[in-house]
């Protein structure tokens, strides 16, 4: 969990850092011996993005960011991915369309001689907020895939707000976790729509599987709200020795 702990606290920095910056787009690229560390990132608009990767001990990190913020919408997003002697990648977009529109996607991958995946897509029309944070974490030689893919539209007087987060983390090669959340809110003709997806996939002693899907519609002056949250540790047959 020391690896867990560290991760997270990378995370929080270089959030920090994202929501400090305006307008900006920076991209960081570090590896250490016989490694491959590849950072892209791409802005269109009004754009606050960072993408950072890192290796060492011969691994591989590939960080993909895109973002788009027109027509008066704001796109924030960060891109990390860090592995130490596996395969670390993470991938996010992030649009907003529209004044009011305000789009934050956010992706950590960290692989520990393992292979760690993460996928985060958000996306804001209108008078709409949209928040999508994913991580992939992989102890030795543990596999972790993370998808979280989160979109609100705030339509013809309406108000929309989405927040998803995914968390896979596996812990040895014979547990892989898999973690999908998807959340869409709709608000339309003066309508109010919230959706939240929480999903955590915790592969310990047996593979674990979680699929949160979260919707909600707010339409002609009504409220909408949709909350979904499901965990998931594995705790399959594990072999037991005399103490």
């Amino acid at each position: 969990m020391r690896f867990f702990r560290l991760t997270s606290a990378l995370s929080v920095l270089a959030l920090g850092f994202v929501a400090s910056a305006q307008a900006q787009v920076t991209s960081t690229a570090t590896a250490y011996g016989p490694s491959t560390a590849i950072s892209n990132v791409r802005g269109e608009g009004n754009t606050s993005l960072y993408g950072n990767a890192t290796a060492t001990m011969g691994g591989t990190s590939i960080s993909n960011l895109s973002g788009v913020g027109l027509y008066g919408g704001q796109a924030q997003g960060i891109s990390n991915a860090m592995s130490v002697g596996g395969f670390s990648r993470s991938d996010v977009t992030s649009n907003a369309f529209g004044p009011g529109a305000l789009s934050i996607g956010r992706g950590h991958a960290a692989s520990l001689y393992g292979t760690s995946i993460s996928n985060v897509g958000a996306l804001a029309q209108g008078a709409a907020q949209t928040l999508a944070e994913g991580q992939a974490l992989s102890e030795p030689g543990g596999y972790a895939f993370s998808n979280n893919q989160g979109a609100a539209y705030g339509l013809y007087g309406g108000t929309a707000s989405t927040t998803t987060r995914s968390l896979a983390h596996s812990l040895n090669p014979y547990s892989p976790a898999i973690s999908q959340v998807q959340g869409a809110a709709t608000g339309m003709y003066g309508g109010t729509a919230a959706a939240t997806g929480i999903g955590m996939s915790i592969g310990q002693t047996a593979p674990t599987i979680v699929d949160v899907r979260s919707q909600a519609q707010g339409l002609y002056g009504g409220a909408g709200i949709s909350n979904a949250t499901q965990i998931n540790y594995g705790q399959g047959w594990y072999p037991t020795y005399p103490r």
